[in-house]
Order: structure tokens, then sequence, then C-alpha cells
């Protein structure tokens, strides 16, 4: 070989490694070490005051550099960045040099995805994160309305596109959800994603939501990725160490919604147990079902409580309209529901009727369509 390799060719990684993997050999200063991903290099330097690390960083930039020289490769200065996790506070007076390019030290880089602050706080990482999924999102809502559309299922495959974009790396940067804003910036983007999977209302909460569709908290999730990047390399069987922390973190999220005694208390009272609700393999949502299951919809107790209406009275019976009410009470229905309960051979409550949808798919069916004859029909006589 004379001329390199063509880009996209099989042999060419395997012939870049070899020769690569030479500038990881070389003898650097104490305190240096090199890290390498493809041909992005990292130099990391340890040193006790300012002027060990400036020798420490240019005699190994310098090294480095020569060795480049001599295997026909360049350094680009000008895409090579400098940070100070801990030093200084006047990082500016800092002299590192490459090719006589001063590289000035930045209060964060952004390193393989990852953005690296100073502090190594991985604020600037989360904020970062939140920015490109809302951009992942903004295209998903427009292909995801409330009626029509996907179906549930390929609007949870939707969904983790942008789950992806938040959990990249985050066993490196999961601290950062030890602080409460970072974590609510996160919360808030994975609840807007969940609302286009459901086809659920704007105002509904993130803990509603989430149990709705069955997905765990973004937290939850990401403290579930750091586990298992820490346990994979110590384990014979990765898949059943994955399981018995989706386990782990089903208990957590139950511990949660157990706790919860602010937000989502109508969803609360229809699931109670989050742990077989997630398990559900025929669990299927829409406009209508969304709407029951959080509350939030075509009911008089929200829709005074949304200043919409200045009644929360229901114009069939002139009792206060909760979604308990519409579909589990009132008399308007009372035929269509008289039919269900004799097909189910179950009379249905607010404590039995998730628990009945989820113990076949026909059942499930047969409520869901109970659900969205009466909310359409509800609709269309304006109530």
């Amino acid at each position: 070989m004379t001329a390199g390799v063509p880009q996209g060719s099989i042999l060419g990684p395997t012939l870049w490694n070899i020769l690569y993997d030479q500038v990881l050999r070389l003898k650097l200063p104490e305190g240096v070490t090199n890290i390498a991903y493809a041909d992005d290099l990292a130099v990391l330097v340890c040193a006790e005051n300012q002027i060990e690390l400036e020798n420490r960083a240019n005699e190994s930039l310098r090294r480095i550099d020569g060795w480049m020289q001599r295997n026909g490769l360049q350094l680009a200065p000008q895409k090579t960045e400098a940070i100070v996790f801990k030093g200084p506070k006047n990082r500016t007076t800092l002299k590192i040099e490459i090719n006589g390019k001063e590289i000035i030290p930045k209060k964060d880089i952004r390193y393989l995805g990852i953005i690296l602050d100073d502090k190594l706080t991985f604020g600037a990482h989360v904020k970062h994160v939140v920015k490109k999924a809302e951009i992942k999102l903004g295209f998903l809502t427009r292909i995801l309305p409330n009626v029509g559309g996907p179906n549930s299922l390929k609007r949870v495959l939707l969904c983790r596109v942008v789950e992806s974009v938040i959990l990249y790396g985050v066993p490196v940067w999961n601290s950062a959800l030890r602080l409460e804003r970072y974590k609510a910036l996160l919360t808030g983007l994975h609840r807007r994603a969940l609302l286009r999977v459901a086809s659920g209302y704007r105002t509904v909460s993130a803990a509603a939501i989430e149990v709705a569709v069955g997905i765990p908290p973004i937290s939850l999730q990401a403290s579930e990725r750091e586990k298992i990047c820490n346990t994979n390399n110590n384990t014979v069987n990765p898949e059943a160490t994955k399981e018995a922390l989706r386990a782990d973190t089903l208990l957590a999220w139950q511990d949660q919604w157990d706790r919860n005694t602010e937000t989502a208390q109508w969803t609360k009272a229809l699931i109670r147990n989050i742990i077989p609700w997630v398990k559900c393999k025929h669990k299927k949502l829409d406009f209508f079902v969304t709407q029951f299951l959080t509350g939030h919809g075509n009911f008089g107790s929200y829709l005074k409580r949304m200043r919409i209406s200045p009644t929360d009275k229901c114009s069939y019976c002139g009792r206060i309209d909760t979604p308990e009410h519409t579909i589990l009470v009132c008399i308007r229905w009372r035929t269509w529901r008289s039919d269900l309960e004799t097909d189910l051979g179950r009379n249905l409550s607010t404590h039995n009727i998730t628990d009945i949808m989820i113990t076949t798919e026909p059942n499930w069916t047969k409520i869901c369509q109970f659900i969205k004859r009466v909310m359409e029909t509800k609709k269309e006589e304006g109530s």
C-alpha cells in the first residue's frame, strides 16, 4: 500500500488500527495518557501546578506531532481544543501550543458526542441534549396527530428515537441528574414525547403519561443504563443482568408512584400496580382511551378547570362530570355499559376496569371500543 485505502473499505479500519496503535505506545512524560477513538486523539495531562502542566502538555504534543510527521500524517491545530478540569481560574494564562499555534482552554468541549465542562457537572451536555432532542421531536410531532396517524405501537418506536438522543452516553453524565433543574429539563422533554405516543392533551403531567404509556421516567432509565454499563463487564450473562436491572427499575418506579400524592391521582386510582400494566403485551392507547386514563379530555371537571367551560355539570344528568362519571356512572350510557358488563361477565368500577383490560386482548378491545363510542357520541351531541 502506498496511498492509503478507499473510504468505506473493509480492510481500511484494520490497517488504520495497526498504524495508529503506535501513537498509543509513544513514551510520554509522567502523568500523561493517550486515549484514541478512530482518528480522534485525546491527551490527558495530570500535574501539580501550572508550570508542570504546560511542560508536560507541550512536550507530549511535540512528541505526538513528531510521530505524525514521520508517518505522513498531520495534526489539525485549528480543530484542537483544550479544557482544564481543575486548576487556576484564569485558564488563558496557560501556554499550550501545536506547531506554533496557541490552544486556549475553553469552559466546555465536545468529545465523542459528550459535552465536557470544566467543572464536570455535565449541565452543558444536558442542555445540548435537550435542544438536539427537541429538533427530533419537532419532526415527529408533524407526523403524529392526536386523531389518526400511526398506531400506538409505531408511536412508541418513534418515541425511542427521542430517547436514544437523550440517553446517549448517559453512564458518563448521569450524575447531572442529581440536580433537580437538569432532571426537570429531561423529564419535560420526555413528557412531550410520550404525549405524542398516547395522543394525550398537553396538560397531562409527566407522572400520568409515563404510567399510561408504560414507559419508565427518563431519570430511572438513565440510572438503569449506568448500572448496565457498570455490570456488563463483570457478568457472564448480560441479558439476565439487563432483565434484573429492568425489574429493579420497575420497583423503583412503583415506589415513586406509591409516594406520589400531588399529581396524576385519577390515573393512580385506575392503575395502582404499574408492573402488570407495563408488562401487558396487548396494551394500545388512542386519543379517547388516553383521555379516560389521564382525566384530561372532554369532561366537565377538566373543561371547567381549564376555563373552557363555565360549568362542570353533566348535561345528561346534572351531576359533576368526571371521567369516572362519564364512563362508569352516567345514565346516558347505561344500556351500552350494561351490554358491555354482560359480555365481560363483570361489573366495571374505578378499581377493576384496568385490571380487566389487561387480562385479555378481547377485554381490552371491548372496553376501548366502549370508551371511544361514548367519547365520540358525547362530542357529537355537544355535551
